[in-house]
């Protein structure tokens, strides 16, 4: 209603004045409650050109690295699986090793071993099968295919690699508790050579599980990092272009307050103009419908 032409009226200096004075309070009423609605102290490039410009740079810088975090978090995720899939191959090899030393009595017949040889490979098998299903988006993780694998954070990248758990790569692919034929027993040196063979995969097992926990070390770390300057860095752009939820409360009501001020100044004025309040409450609803 104040964009009305004041033309339209004889106004005094007095009204004029009014008029102007009604018209920014008005404008700065509603700029104070759309920063209270928003939560915003700049709601338009206007308000602050150089914050604008640099909370929207630390806004895609915060996009990015947020990113770059679902990238570390999808591997740590990667690497839990294959870490939950060693942790059950080393109970198998344990089993193994139990099953082993068990055989391993002259008061064991062969039929014994035999049914004992059989559990063997029924936990050889396992081992396979589970080491084929690691797996995470459709990629083997424990048949050595994850070689230097990078991922990228956007501030940086972080390169791991993944060893093989195969039953070759263990040494056990051949591991047998009977002789020639399946239904012969083991001598001692015999006997000796396949434990032998279980106590090497059980070493090198913890060494592939040493390897990938390391590897899971630095992939937390990094993301604990990357979260941490995510936090610094929307700090930082809240400082610049968020508005204190009390302060935006106090201004506005302070906007509106002056608001009301000048609009009763205005109204003040045409009544010393009109003489009297009943006709220039008109003329003020007249403009304020206008």
């Amino acid at each position: 209603f104040l964009n009305m032409p004041i033309k339209s009226i004889n106004f005094d200096a007095a009204s004029l004045s009014s008029l102007r004075y009604a018209k920014a309070t008005q404008t700065t009423s509603a700029h104070a409650q759309a920063q209270m609605k928003l939560g915003k102290r700049i709601i338009s490039v206007q308000d602050d050109a150089s914050g604008a410009s640099i909370a929207a740079g630390l806004k895609a810088r915060n996009i990015a690295a947020n990113e770059g975090v679902r990238n570390m978090q999808e591997t740590s995720a990667a690497l839990s699986i294959a870490e939950s899939t060693l942790e059950s191959i080393a109970d198998k090899l344990n089993n193994l090793k139990t099953l082993a030393i068990r055989a391993r009595t002259d008061l064991k017949t062969t039929a014994n071993v035999q049914l004992i040889n059989n559990e063997k490979s029924k936990i050889l098998a396992g081992m396979s099968d589970a080491v084929q299903q690691a797996e995470y988006n459709g990629r083997k993780l424990l048949t050595g295919g994850v070689n230097n694998a990078v991922v990228n954070y956007g501030l940086g990248s972080v390169t791991f690699t993944l060893s093989s758990a195969t039953l070759q790569n263990l040494g056990i692919h051949q591991l047998t508790f009977l002789g020639a034929g399946g239904n012969t027993l083991l001598n001692a040196g015999q006997w000796d050579a396949q434990i032998t063979s279980i106590n090497i995969a059980i070493e090198r097992l913890s060494q592939i599980r040493g390897n990938l926990g390391a590897q899971q070390v630095l992939i937390d770390s990094t993301i604990d990092a990357l979260q941490s300057n995510i936090d610094r860095t929307e700090e930082a752009r809240s400082t610049i272009e968020d508005m204190d939820a009390l302060e935006s409360q106090v201004n506005a009501t302070t906007a509106q307050s002056q608001e009301n001020l000048s609009l009763q100044a205005f109204l003040l004025s045409l009544q010393n103009k009109f003489k009297t309040v009943q006709t220039a409450n008109l003329v003020l609803n007249l403009l304020m419908n206008a």
